[in-house]
């Protein structure tokens, strides 16, 4: 049984969370009979169970991967012959430096014994009264010149050796790389075929590989027109095969949740004493709420809901090319345009800066997917944000960060009351002043929201005090506050808000 190399290039993708579908297609033309075939170059990572291959004009006996390391040993013996002749060279080198820092310190101990005897017939010609000043004089002044032409031999020669043997070894550790083979791992996928009548058949291969995910970004680019939304897969992939023209899609569903049913537990139930004290906390909570709503349109309102775990695929245009390299890939999904309501909000509990607010519409067929947003706006990049899901024609906010002209400084106190003899509450007093000024040359109009606690029992109560807080302080249902402020060039402006809580005795956890 001959085995036939097929020719199944990547025909299409579908990137999820965490994996991809891979689907390779070929065609080729077979006798009647039996016949095997060979697809190579195929991700070693496949999940074997995954596997499943159809033909057209013939009939599946067996399919299977197989998987070896290979040896790669392109362009290695001249990578080696080159390391090797610089081998031989700093050798060379070292051989020479070698010598000459011998030969110097030869000359070095040479020159100590000749000096050792000009000292000796020194000490002899005093003896028998000889005074002969300048020729000692010029015999030592020549000893000490050759001995620290000597010593600047010696240094320099022993700082090129120290080098040679540095590079000497980085290249011994390079050869030793390049002596070990290189090994890669590879697979391919045989399949054994019956063939009933000679013609063409075309062989279709289905797998899932790992190292593969994909995640949504977005650009959202601010002009006079209005906001622009671009859409983004960033995909990640590095399997081993390169998917090099093969249509892309990117799904959100979630195959490795399964669908088993969750375990059900016994809930027992037990009486207990009832508490003598109310125990109740303070947290803060979100309000929960499906976006800023909806936009109207010719074609009807859509409600700003979530999905509620509905699958969506994407499909990305044309073929890209997606390497096995492990890098990000941003391939583009589409865009849309929407008048844009810029605005200048403060919320000092939680910033102390007045943020530039960006509220749109998504304008386009499909749904914006949380993920984060490049923020583009007078010309420039502008920061980085994030986006939650937002249905088509539904309503949403970006921040584009502080307006650096406006400052804004927030004081918070609380002053704790115990309650009288005869009294049943205790009581607490809260004031927030809030210090804001204007150093731009322009004016400025901003919102500023504040907000204050909300009760949901009965033992405890919240009441606005009117007379210290600021004119024009109502708060909504949610506890919020909202004033308008506007600053002239160099104006300063001041809020206050104050609120008392009252608590029962027998409330605990405040």
């Amino acid at each position: 049984l001959m085995s036939t190399e097929l020719s199944a290039p990547v025909h299409r993708v579908t990137v999820l969370e965490d994996r991809a579908q891979v689907r390779r297609q070929g065609t080729l033309t077979l006798p009647a009979g039996r016949a095997s075939l060979k697809v190579s170059g195929v991700a070693p990572v496949l999940a074997d169970k995954t596997l499943l291959v159809q033909a057209e004009g013939a009939v599946v006996a067996d399919a299977r991967v197989v998987r070896q390391s290979r040896a790669r040993l392109a362009d290695r013996p001249e990578a080696i012959r080159s390391r090797e002749e610089e081998q031989r060279a700093l050798k060379a080198e070292q051989t020479a430096h070698g010598g000459r820092l011998a030969r110097a310190r030869q000359r070095r101990a040479a020159l100590a014994q000749v000096r050792e005897q000009v000292l000796d017939e020194l000490g002899t010609d005093v003896a028998w009264g000889r005074t002969e000043t300048q020729r000692w004089q010029a015999d030592l002044d020549a000893l000490d010149s050759q001995e620290g032409a000597l010593r600047r031999e010696l240094v320099d020669a022993d700082h090129q050796l120290e080098r040679l043997n540095r590079q000497l070894a980085d290249l011994d550790r390079l050869l030793a790389t390049l002596y070990s083979p290189e090994t890669v791992l590879g697979a391919e996928i045989e399949v054994e075929l019956a063939v009933p009548q000679e013609g063409e058949v075309t062989v279709r291969l289905d797998y899932v590989v790992p190292g593969a995910c994909w995640r949504p970004q977005h650009r959202a680019v601010l002009s006079e027109d209005g906001l622009t939304v671009e859409t983004f897969g960033c995909v990640w992939q590095n399997t081993g095969e390169d998917w090099t023209g093969a249509s892309l899609e990117l799904s959100t569903q979630r195959a490795s949740l399964g669908a088993e049913p969750p375990v059900l537990g016994e809930d027992l139930l037990r009486t207990q004493p009832k508490q003598e004290q109310v125990v109740v906390e303070a947290r803060d909570q979100a309000i929960q709420t499906t976006g800023l709503g909806s936009a109207r349109s010719e074609a009807g309102s859509l409600p700003g809901i979530d999905d509620g775990g509905e699958v969506r695929t994407l499909r990305v245009s044309g073929t890209p090319a997606v390497p096995s390299d492990g890098r990000p890939h941003r391939l583009p999904l589409g865009s849309f345009r929407s008048e844009a309501e810029v605005a200048l909000v403060a919320m000092p509990e939680r910033a102390q800066a007045v943020i530039r607010r960006v509220r749109a519409v998504n304008r386009g067929e499909v749904p914006l997917l949380a993920g984060p947003v490049e923020l583009v706006a007078e010309g420039g990049r502008v920061g980085r944000s994030t986006v939650l899901y937002v249905a088509p024609a539904e309503r949403f906010e970006l921040g584009l960060g502080p307006d650096p002209a406006l400052r804004i400084h927030r004081e918070a106190e609380r002053v704790d009351h115990k309650p009288g003899t005869l009294s049943r509450w205790a009581s607490t007093d809260h004031r927030v002043r809030l210090r804001m000024s204007n150093l731009g040359g322009a004016a400025r109009t901003f919102e500023l929201v504040e907000r204050i606690p909300v009760s949901e029992v009965e033992e405890v109560r919240v009441k606005l005090d009117a007379k210290t807080s600021s004119k024009g302080t109502t708060p909504d249902a949610d506890g919020h506050v909202r004033w308008s402020i506007t600053l002239p060039p160099g104006g300063t402006a001041e809020r206050v808000l104050a609120w008392r809580v009252e608590k029962k005795r027998d409330v605990a956890g405040l």
